[in-house]
């Protein structure tokens, strides 16, 4: 995963960051709400148009895919 979130980073980069940040946002007990996470924010900075709904769905996504593998308490 690259070290800073540039504008340069491709969409693929985006993705991979995209993800982490949902897995990471699920784990810190956060709501599946991307738009309450400033870091991601920065990643939908400089998009063309129709670029970032890709965004948004690696991150939500992630989220969902963590909450689904996580452990079922009774």
């Amino acid at each position: 995963m690259p070290e800073t979130i540039t504008r340069e980073q491709t969409i693929s980069e985006r993705l991979i960051w995209a993800r982490e940040f949902g897995k990471r946002a699920y784990h810190e007990g956060k709501m599946a709400v991307p738009a309450l996470d400033p870091l991601f924010c920065e990643l939908l900075k400089g998009l063309a148009v129709g670029e970032a709904i890709k965004i948004l769905d690696a991150w939500t996504r992630a989220w969902h895919s963590e909450n689904m593998a996580a452990p079922v308490t009774e």
